[in-house]
């Protein structure tokens, strides 16, 4: 008995080496092991020249746990699954991983009830090859297939629809390694410019045979966050979106104003809660 009790705690903790070296929750974006993360959003408004706050709410609030099948000798399987849950215990989404840590299955659900499901396939390099999307009845909705070059870049990703024709397509060009410009067949560009850390610092949309023109401008601090963004449309500014961090760099706040004027319009706080 004390032995099967070693063999199960030495499972559990290499797994949980694993997904503290591997994952850290970075799956779902975030830094650290996190436990859980609420987003609490104000509005903002200018009253006589006074900022106002006005309705508060909660935008979300997950909960994370990680979950390993085990095999019968006790050591855990080649499948890794994590769940990301709101605070009732309900299921918010899961992704599922091999054992080279691609992911090869991706669950959203709705009232703790399947609604959509997406299967990965990957090359022998760990490169996503086609994703298949299903609904929550098992039905085929859509798939996407990527092509790479010799290099190992992505150069073309293609949706079809279930009846097998092109939904939409997507090319891709780089220099240097750094994605320069993409396209669509609908005559929709993308194009990147790069400040000398590698950042995107700017990224212009713009369309075929129009003037119609967006840009987005980036700013980071000295460790690589983002926390300035820029928007542009048709060379006059729209708005601008500021960021804050902790010190394992996930954003706690997240502010939005309007034009020069720079009165927020709403702020957004992120409140993360990391286990011990």
């Amino acid at each position: 008995m004390i032995r099967k009790i070693l063999t199960i705690l030495i499972a559990v903790f290499n797994i949980m080496n694993i997904y503290a070296q591997k994952t850290d929750v970075e799956i779902f974006g975030y830094k650290g092991l996190v436990k859980s993360v609420k987003e609490v959003k104000c509005n903002y408004k200018d009253v006589f020249g006074v900022l106002t706050r006005g309705e508060c709410r909660i935008m979300s609030k997950y909960l994370f746990t990680n979950e390993v099948q085990y095999n019968a000798d006790g050591s855990p399987s080649a499948t890794t699954y994590f769940y990301k849950k709101d605070t009732n215990g309900r299921l918010y989404s899961s992704h599922v991983y091999n054992s080279d840590w691609n992911l090869v299955e991706e669950n959203d659900f709705y009232n703790n009830n399947l609604d959509n499901k997406i299967i990965n396939k990957y090359d022998s390099e760990g490169k996503i090859v086609e994703k298949n999307h299903y609904s929550y009845d098992g039905s085929f909705r859509n798939k996407t297939i990527y092509n790479y070059n010799s290099e190992g870049y992505l150069i073309m990703r293609k949706e079809y629809n279930s009846n097998g024709s092109v939904l939409k397509e997507k090319s891709y060009k780089y220099n240097k390694g750094n994605l320069t410009q993409t396209s669509t067949q609908e005559g929709h560009y993308g194009r990147y410019k790069y400040n000398s850390d590698g950042n995107v610092r700017e990224f212009r949309k713009t369309r075929e045979y129009s003037t119609y023109s967006e840009m987005w401008l980036y700013k980071y601090d000295s460790v690589g966050n983002q926390i300035q963004s820029d928007y542009l449309y048709k060379g006059e500014l729209k708005t601008t979106t500021l960021y804050k961090y902790d010190s394992n760099g996930n954003k706690i706040e997240e502010s939005n104003y309007k034009n020069e004027i720079m009165i927020p319009v709403s702020i957004s706080e992120f409140i993360i809660e990391y286990y011990n």
